[in-house]
C-alpha cells in the first residue's frame, strides 16, 4: 500500500512540473501565460501592382496619338466630282453644264492645334478636275470661240497645285473617335489645262491651252471624322465642298458667267 501511494505522489509531481515554464527572469510561470507566437509575415500582392503598371503604360500609348499632339502630319487621297455651272447674260443662246465628272486630288497635310479642339490645317495638293458644258444657239458673234448658229460642247481638264489653309474644329475623343469641321480658302495655281471643242458631236479643236485662267481661289467647307489607332496613327474620312471665286474661262464665251465646283471625298492617314 505504501508503495502505491509513493507512485501516485511521484506522478502528480511530474505532471505539475510539465505544466510550468520558466520566463526570461528565471521565474516559473504556468504554461498558459507564455508569450503569444509572432504574427505571420504579410504577403505583398505583386499581381495588383503589375496590372496597374500595365494600365498606365496603355494610357501613355493612347496619349501619344495624333488626336492629342500639337502637330499632326498626314497623307491625303481625295476622289472628287467636278462640274461647271454657267449662267448666260445674252438670251440669244443657252448654256448649261453636262453633269459631274470624276477627278482626283492627292498630297500631304499638316495640322497644328493651338488649343485642345481648334487648329489650322495646311495642305499641299495636286488636283485634277474634269468638267464639260454645252452652249446652244450661238448667233451673236463671229469670234473664233463663238461660231454663228452652232451648238458647241467644251470638255475641260484642269490640273491645279493647291495650298488650302483651313480652320479645323473638332470634338473631344469618344471611344477613340473625333468629329471635325473645317472651313477656309484654297489658293490654286494652274499647272496645265486642256480644252476640247465639239460641234454637233464632232471634235473640231483639240488641246486649247488658253481656255482656263492661271490662278483661282476656292472656298472650302467640310465635315469628317478621325479614328485613333494604336500608337501614333489615325485614319480620317471627310467630305469637302469646293467652289471657285473666279470664272475659270475668261474671254472664251461672251456673256456667260461660269463657276467651277467640285465635291471631294477625303481619305487620310495621320501620324
Amino acid at each position: 500500500m505504501k508503495n502505491l501511494f509513493f507512485v501516485l505522489i511521484t506522478a502528480l509531481s511530474i505532471t505539475g512540473l510539465s505544466a510550468q515554464v520558466t520566463d526570461s527572469t528565471g521565474r516559473t510561470v504556468p504554461a498558459t501565460t507564455a508569450p503569444p507566437a509572432a504574427p505571420a509575415p504579410v504577403v505583398q500582392q505583386k499581381s495588383t501592382t503589375t496590372v496597374t503598371t500595365t494600365t498606365e503604360s496603355t494610357a501613355a500609348v493612347r496619349t501619344a496619338g495624333p488626336g492629342t499632339r500639337t502637330f499632326s502630319p498626314g497623307i491625303l487621297f481625295n476622289p472628287l466630282f467636278g462640274w461647271m455651272n454657267l449662267e448666260p447674260n445674252d438670251k440669244s443662246y443657252t448654256a448649261s453644264g453636262s453633269g459631274a465628272r470624276l477627278g482626283l486630288s492627292y498630297g500631304v497635310s499638316l495640322d497644328y492645334f493651338f488649343a485642345d479642339n481648334f487648329g489650322i490645317s495646311t495642305q499641299l495638293l495636286f488636283t485634277y478636275i474634269y468638267s464639260r458644258y454645252h452652249l446652244a444657239n450661238i448667233s451673236n458673234t463671229n469670234d473664233t470661240y463663238n461660231p454663228i448658229a452652232q451648238d458647241i460642247e467644251y470638255r475641260n481638264t484642269i490640273q491645279y497645285f493647291q495650298i488650302p489653309v483651313l480652320l479645323k474644329m473638332r470634338t473631344n475623343e469618344i471611344n477613340y473617335l473625333r468629329y471635325f469641321a473645317n472651313i477656309g480658302l484654297a489658293p490654286s495655281i494652274k499647272v496645265r489645262s486642256r480644252s476640247d471643242r465639239y460641234v454637233a458631236g464632232a471634235i473640231t479643236d483639240e488641246g486649247l491651252r488658253d481656255a482656263v485662267r492661271d490662278f483661282n481661289i476656292f472656298l472650302v467647307a467640310g465635315l469628317g471624322a478621325q479614328y485613333d489607332l494604336s500608337g501614333s496613327t489615325a485614319l480620317s474620312l471627310g467630305v469637302n465642298y469646293n467652289e471657285a471665286f473666279i470664272d475659270p474661262t475668261p474671254d472664251r464665251v461672251g456673256g456667260v458667267n461660269a463657276t467651277l465646283r467640285y465635291i471631294s471625298i477625303n481619305l487620310g492617314i495621320y501620324f
